[in-house]
């Protein structure tokens, strides 16, 4: 079992930028469990294969 624990800033509704902390747990082989803030957020099935970004950025639509 793989676990990837990384903190990454997320955009408010009132537009400030707040870091948040999340855990990646399982395999390729056999899916993922996804913690944000120590709470279950999101479960993916095998297949998945966890990409390290260095950048990323916001649309304007995305904040319409």
């Amino acid at each position: 079992m793989t676990e990837i624990n990384f903190t990454a800033p997320e955009y408010q509704s009132d537009q400030s930028l707040v870091d948040v902390e999340y855990l990646f747990s399982g395999t390729q082989d056999d899916g993922w469990q996804i913690y944000r803030r120590g709470d279950p957020w999101l479960e993916l099935g095998p297949g998945y294969v966890p990409v390290k970004t260095l950048y990323c950025g916001i649309c304007s639509t995305d904040l319409a």
